[in-house]
């Protein structure tokens, strides 16, 4: 699909793997489609050591920039507010930082976190770390520029500066005077292909809408199968709208439509399970 109407799109990572999935049957049975060509690019991927040049990567969630992570180009800088819009921080790694030579197209970026941050992201942390995807390290085996970077974002979370890039939140990073031995945790990342806004057209009833204009009898969909729920993008945690909200709804109208068209069958007579149960002994 994205060879359709994201071409643009190519050889992007992505955090899904690829499949077929239920748009092409939805489409032959006639349902329409809607906002096919809003993809979400999401700012950061693992680019995973041991297969850098993957297709599909697993997610570094935005909390690890929400408890304090930056965001480091390959000259050890920082370039972006981490905590902008997903689209936002997409397009200033584009413009600002190098693209890597893989056959995938991504681009060479560093999350780093302190030792406070990584803790409140524990959850998550542990994870990466066991698979390879952060590495524990120390601010003297980081390159210089980099060393300068975290003093300089050390001083802004301190209050001794204002951060260029506008940022006001740091979440748990600690790290304000930058020592040689202090341990931090880095990681390689990548914009990487995560969600569809598109898909095909439903009413408020769930109801998946033909090219007449009409429901299709007998057809529900919902979560991101579906489009026209957020626009042409989204913020992160909101496809629990389609998901859950419009998964209950499409499942009650669903159910109330097969009790209509399929009333539950008159209860068996004792002597009809009688005979049931004798010719199953019989068996």
């Amino acid at each position: 699909m994205l060879a359709q109407y994201r071409p643009d799109l190519a050889n992007f990572p992505s955090t899904n793997e690829a499949r077929e999935g239920t748009q092409p049957i939805l489409e032959a049975v006639g349902a329409s489609v809607v906002d096919m060509d809003c993809v979400q690019v999401h700012p950061t991927g693992f680019v995973d050591p041991k297969d850098p040049a993957a297709l599909v990567k697993i997610l570094a969630a935005e909390m690890l920039r929400g408890e304090g992570g930056i965001l480091l180009n390959g000259d050890g800088s920082r370039f972006v507010n981490e905590l902008e819009t997903r689209q936002h921080v997409v397009d200033a790694i584009l413009e600002s930082t190098s693209r890597m030579e893989t056959s995938t197209r991504q681009w060479d970026v560093t999350l780093v976190l302190d030792e406070s941050s990584a803790a409140a992201a524990g959850s998550h942390m542990d994870f990466y770390v066991a698979k390879g995807l952060m590495q524990k390290t120390t601010v003297g085996e980081l390159d210089l520029p980099a060393v300068k970077t975290l003093q300089e974002y050390g001083d802004v979370v301190s209050g001794k500066k204002t951060d260029p890039f506008g940022r006001k939140s740091f979440g748990h990073w600690k790290l304000t005077e930058v020592m040689p031995e202090y341990e931090v945790y880095t990681g390689q990342v990548t914009p990487v292909i995560h969600f569809t806004m598109g898909g095909v057209v439903i009413d408020e009833h769930g109801r998946v809408i033909g090219a007449e204009g009409t429901p299709i009898d007998g057809l529900w969909a919902a979560g991101e199968v579906a489009g026209g729920v957020h626009g042409q993008n989204r913020l992160g945690g909101s496809s629990l709208l389609e998901c859950v909200v419009f998964g209950r709804i499409a499942g009650n109208e669903a159910a109330a439509w097969h009790k209509e068209h399929y009333p539950a069958a008159p209860p068996l007579s004792d002597d009809t399970r009688s005979r049931a149960s004798s010719a199953q002994g019989n068996a």
